[in-house]
């Protein structure tokens, strides 16, 4: 059998698995924060990005242009570094942050650049950047995974890291989605998420797709959220606009690859937990109403870490798919 067009994609029907998911299958379990991160008993003023380095909870204030580390139970900060400028270790409305075993990733909207501080949060390198706020990232101990944006129909790249520098020699992946009608609504590229395993998923706006890639850049999956099969293989798009009929891919606020395949995503109060079965499948175990939109998820064993732009903080929840 050769080559299947599924949607904007040209994938081979030997080696790609197409599921189709219904986000409303399961009815949502509402959860509610074991704790709250702030700063001084109130709220961050712009939470915008965390990740947890050494014990710790990292999170970016954007209006303050600060770094701050909390210790896992405790309501105020331990250590903050930073402020407000362009030199090595100064910030400019932080708005992503990624890490790995060594290194830790902030990416500067207004001050359009990388920077690459040490676990202790000491400035190592950086990197100017062409695009401000939608610049996609994902991260593993060995690559860097970029695009130029969602305004963008860039594909994304895989660089090699080589200690805090980046190698400019890139790899690309993905597709350009440019040949369905209404080109302003399905050019955008979207979110991207990276396990230490190098499997990737990706998001593509607009379009009710999550597309998975192998480590060796291979599509293996595509997961449709149109809950149509005709549908999903022969018309990716839909004459109402996404932001009336369902939960799209581009909308997420949030998504997290998981090394074990499961699936992270969130869409306004909702957040949703995909796995794959033992023959290969995926299919929806969890549904949880959330108290804010997610913009961040950090599962971390029994625990659940989820920030929010809507209502600036970091919070902890007990993990819902957690099994000892």
């Amino acid at each position: 059998m050769g080559p299947t067009r599924v949607g904007p994609f040209v994938v081979s029907a030997e080696t790609t698995r197409v599921h189709i998911i219904d986000l409303e299958s399961i009815d949502a379990t509402p959860l509610e924060p074991e704790f709250v991160y702030g700063l001084e008993g109130s709220r961050l003023a712009a939470a915008s990005a965390m990740v947890l380095t050494d014990g710790q909870l990292m999170i970016a204030d954007a209006k303050q242009d600060s770094l701050f580390f909390f210790d896992s139970e405790s309501a105020v900060p331990v250590k903050s570094i930073g402020g407000s400028g362009q030199g090595p270790g100064e910030f400019r409305r932080p708005l992503g942050l990624w890490g790995n075993e060594e290194y830790i990733l902030v990416h500067e909207a207004s001050g359009r650049r990388l920077q690459f501080l040490n676990k202790k949060g000491e400035y190592e390198a950086q990197y100017s950047v062409q695009v401000a706020t939608w610049f996609q990232f994902g991260m593993t101990d060995s690559n860097i995974y970029l695009s130029l944006g969602r305004r963008s129909d860039q594909l994304y790249r895989r660089c090699s890291l080589l200690g805090a520098k980046i190698d400019d020699e890139c790899e690309a992946f993905g597709q350009p989605v440019t040949d369905i009608a209404d080109v302003d609504m399905t050019y955008n590229i979207g979110n991207i998420a990276v396990n230490s395993i190098e499997n990737v998923a990706l998001a593509y706006s607009t379009l009710s797709y999550l597309v998975l890639f192998d480590a060796n850049l291979k599509v293996s999956d595509i997961l449709s959220f149109q809950g149509d099969v005709v549908d999903a293989l022969e018309h990716p798009w839909v004459t109402s606009s996404p932001r009336t009929t369902g939960p799209y891919p581009s909308f997420f606020n949030a998504q997290t690859l998981e090394d074990s395949g499961t699936i992270w995503i969130a869409h306004r109060m909702q957040m949703y937990v995909l796995e794959p079965d033992i023959d290969g499948s995926y299919r929806l175990t969890g549904r949880y109403e959330l108290p804010v939109p997610a913009h961040e998820i950090i599962p971390d064993g029994d625990r659940l870490y989820i920030s929010s732009r809507v209502r600036p903080a970091a919070y902890r929840f007990r993990n819902p798919m957690y099994k000892p």
